[in-house]
């Protein structure tokens, strides 16, 4: 009777530890709109060192040519250009 009652309280434990599991959903990954998040962080950074666009600006350029996305602050805009869709940050 007593392994019985283990048994039970076993699965009872494997079915809540699943069914906790099971609500967790991929949000770790990267969605389809890698440029939209590559736009945010070169806003962050251009909001935290104001002083430094022109070294911003060419790191993200070099960062967005190795994975074949255009982005670019004009000094009024951050442009991100990412298969057919654009993505236009305003001035931090």
């Amino acid at each position: 009777m007593k392994s019985q009652f283990i048994l039970l309280y076993l699965v009872l434990i494997l079915f809540i530890t699943l069914v906790f599991l099971s609500k967790f959903d991929n949000n770790y990954y990267y969605k389809n709109n890698f440029g939209y998040y590559i736009g945010q962080d070169f806003y962050v950074k251009l909001l935290l060192y104001p002083n430094e666009s022109f070294i911003i600006n060419n790191t993200y350029y070099n960062i967005c040519l190795e994975e074949n996305i255009i982005c670019y602050y004009n000094g009024t805009n951050i442009v991100i250009m990412e298969n057919g869709t654009e993505y236009i940050f305003k001035n931090p």
